[in-house]
């Protein structure tokens, strides 16, 4: 909202990158949150209820209320927006967060098309595959494993042929480019 104040942490921001002798990249990479999505899952607790986001090819996450009577819901359950009626409020700020941020690094995810990184398989694992919010994005895109490329398949990474690879330790990948 205040684009001066924008510019000074940025700028701010910048300085304390480059004292550090760090990596714009490496940077932006490493600070993404999960927003304890797992597999790009999360529940949020409540009395009564559980409320279930995940992350599918729309922008926008689905919501699915479970009851604690078993019976699930799309839109918050009456019962519960009488028992606990900041309900709707507290899942509706994560979506809204996780739209943002899931907009933002598919943003970044193009331009790597335009400058191209590589990293060591554990790290790349760590920040793309495995995280709760770029995993989402990264599994469906082409990926080069020492020049293999690779797609993520049904739990595993597959050639071209469809054959699991299990790449090693000291593998380097890179996003596959045409």
């Amino acid at each position: 909202r205040w684009p001066k104040l924008k510019k000074l942490v940025r700028k701010e921001l910048d300085q304390i990158i480059k004292r550090k002798g760090l990596d714009r990249a490496d940077v932006e990479e490493s600070l993404v949150p999960d927003f304890s999505l797992r597999d790009g899952t999360a529940a949020l607790a409540f009395e009564g209820a559980i409320a279930h986001l995940a992350l599918g090819l729309p922008d926008k996450p689905s919501i699915t209320w479970k009851l604690s009577d078993g019976k699930s819901a799309r839109t918050l359950p009456s019962k519960l927006k009488a028992a606990n009626p900041s309900a709707a409020e507290e899942v509706k700020q994560p979506v809204t967060d996780i739209e943002r941020m899931r907009a933002a690094q598919r943003t970044r995810l193009d331009l790597l098309m335009r400058r191209p990184r590589t990293w060591p398989i554990a790290l790349w694992r760590q920040r793309y595959l495995d995280h709760g919010l770029v995993g989402t994005l990264a599994r469906r895109l082409i990926w080069l494993i020492d020049d293999i490329p690779a797609i993520w398949r049904e739990a595993a990474l597959v050639d071209i042929d469809g054959k699991p690879i299990a790449p090693g330790d000291n593998a380097t990948v890179q996003m596959w480019h045409p």
